[in-house]
Protein backbone atom coordinates (compact mmCIF):
# COMPACT_ATOMS: atom_id res chain seq x y z
CA UNK A 1 0.00 0.00 0.00
CA UNK A 2 1.47 3.26 -0.73
CA UNK A 3 1.25 6.14 1.49
CA UNK A 4 -1.24 8.54 1.49
CA UNK A 5 -0.79 12.25 0.02
CA UNK A 6 1.54 14.06 1.38
CA UNK A 7 2.64 11.92 3.51
CA UNK A 8 6.21 12.87 2.93
CA UNK A 9 5.38 16.45 3.58
CA UNK A 10 3.99 15.72 7.00
CA UNK A 11 6.99 13.34 7.90
CA UNK A 12 9.63 16.34 7.20
CA UNK A 13 7.48 18.67 8.89
CA UNK A 14 7.30 15.86 12.17
CA UNK A 15 10.63 15.07 12.27
CA UNK A 16 11.67 18.81 12.93
CA UNK A 17 9.71 19.26 15.70
CA UNK A 18 10.62 17.80 19.20
CA UNK A 19 6.64 16.40 19.48
CA UNK A 20 6.93 15.06 16.20
CA UNK A 21 10.16 13.07 16.67
CA UNK A 22 9.48 12.18 20.11
CA UNK A 23 5.68 11.74 21.33
CA UNK A 24 3.18 9.79 20.32
CA UNK A 25 1.53 12.56 17.84
CA UNK A 26 4.38 11.80 15.60
CA UNK A 27 3.58 7.96 15.68
CA UNK A 28 0.42 8.18 14.96
CA UNK A 29 0.38 10.42 12.67
CA UNK A 30 3.25 8.51 10.60
CA UNK A 31 1.25 5.11 11.19
CA UNK A 32 -1.73 6.48 9.76
CA UNK A 33 -0.56 8.45 6.59
CA UNK A 34 1.99 5.25 6.28
CA UNK A 35 -0.23 2.30 6.94
CA UNK A 36 1.75 0.88 9.65
CA UNK A 37 0.56 -2.17 11.64
CA UNK A 38 -0.32 -1.88 14.98
CA UNK A 39 2.43 -2.51 17.60
CA UNK A 40 0.27 -4.92 19.62
CA UNK A 41 0.33 -6.87 16.19
CA UNK A 42 4.34 -6.94 15.56
CA UNK A 43 5.46 -10.26 17.68
CA UNK A 44 8.86 -11.30 17.99
CA UNK A 45 8.37 -14.70 17.90
CA UNK A 46 10.80 -17.35 15.90
CA UNK A 47 13.52 -14.26 15.97
CA UNK A 48 16.72 -13.94 17.70
CA UNK A 49 17.66 -10.11 19.33
CA UNK A 50 21.67 -9.73 20.62
CA UNK A 51 21.58 -7.81 23.55
CA UNK A 52 25.01 -5.52 24.42
CA UNK A 53 25.42 -4.53 27.22
CA UNK A 54 22.66 -7.10 29.32
CA UNK A 55 23.91 -7.61 32.18
CA UNK A 56 22.01 -4.92 33.84
CA UNK A 57 20.48 -1.50 33.76
CA UNK A 58 19.22 -0.27 30.17
CA UNK A 59 20.51 -3.17 28.56
CA UNK A 60 18.61 -5.62 30.73
CA UNK A 61 15.26 -3.97 30.63
CA UNK A 62 15.54 -4.10 26.77
CA UNK A 63 16.51 -7.80 26.92
CA UNK A 64 13.89 -8.39 28.90
CA UNK A 65 11.55 -6.46 26.52
CA UNK A 66 11.77 -8.15 23.77
CA UNK A 67 11.71 -11.55 25.84
CA UNK A 68 8.40 -10.48 26.51
CA UNK A 69 7.41 -10.50 23.28
CA UNK A 70 8.88 -13.91 22.19
CA UNK A 71 12.40 -13.35 21.02
CA UNK A 72 14.82 -15.47 22.17
CA UNK A 73 17.99 -13.34 23.61
CA UNK A 74 21.66 -13.87 22.84
CA UNK A 75 23.10 -11.51 26.11
CA UNK A 76 26.04 -9.72 25.47
CA UNK A 77 27.86 -8.00 28.70
CA UNK A 78 31.40 -7.80 30.08
CA UNK A 79 29.96 -8.39 33.56
CA UNK A 80 26.69 -9.96 34.82
CA UNK A 81 26.08 -11.81 31.53
CA UNK A 82 25.65 -15.50 33.47
CA UNK A 83 23.41 -13.36 35.62
CA UNK A 84 21.06 -11.66 33.02
CA UNK A 85 21.39 -15.04 30.96
CA UNK A 86 19.30 -16.79 34.03
CA UNK A 87 16.38 -14.33 34.46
Amino acid sequence: MRPARGAKLVDAVLEASIAGSFTRIGYQARSRLFHWAPLASLRLDGKVAIVTGAGQGIGRAIAGGLADEGARIVVADLRGAEDAARS
